[in-house]
């Protein structure tokens, strides 16, 4: 049975990366702008992963998840996969980043961080030189940068499974 394709409605998402667009360039100068500009985000991405399942659900592809749909829909060449700009700093170091948490799970919350860890033993000059390039950068949310091995044991074998390397 052929069921009608749904038509996909593109407009709030595209009007969402309007807000989000403008409030990145124009930066914030108080925290209720701030908020705004986190909310902005927030919004665009949410709309992104879900349009994204629509246009993966009628053409057959099954997700469940943003991570998931993000995975297949380049996959199946419906975007490309990119770095978040304030991510990049990572790549200027000979080092092995893991994200791992509830942005890595698709359960983020309005003020959830990244999560961020690391295994090698790598200087406290570089770690305080990539806290502030996060803390400088236009990264809508605090990122967390922790070393594995002062984690507790419990904790990171409950976080084991999650973990995403940052390439």
């Amino acid at each position: 049975m052929n069921l009608p394709k749904e038509k996909i409605d593109i407009q709030p998402l595209l009007t969402t990366k309007k807000i989000l667009a403008r409030a990145l360039k124009e930066g914030t100068s108080s925290e209720l702008e701030e908020m705004g500009g986190v909310q902005a985000f927030e919004m665009a991405y949410e709309l992104s992963w879900k349009t994204l399942k629509k246009v993966l659900m009628s053409k057959g592809v099954e997700v469940y998840s943003p991570k998931e749909t993000f995975r297949k829909a380049a996959a199946e060449g419906l975007i490309r996969e990119f770095e978040v700009g304030g991510l990049k700093a990572l790549g200027k170091y000979p080092y092995h980043f893991y994200a791992y948490g509830s942005r890595v799970k698709g359960t983020a919350r309005k003020f959830s961080d990244l999560d961020l860890c690391y295994q090698e033993e790598i200087p406290l000059s570089v770690i305080s030189q990539l806290r502030e390039e996060f803390a400088e950068s236009n990264l809508p949310f605090e990122v967390e940068l922790v070393n594995w091995k002062h984690m507790r044991a419990k904790f990171r074998e409950a976080i084991k499974q999650n973990l995403t390397p940052i390439t």
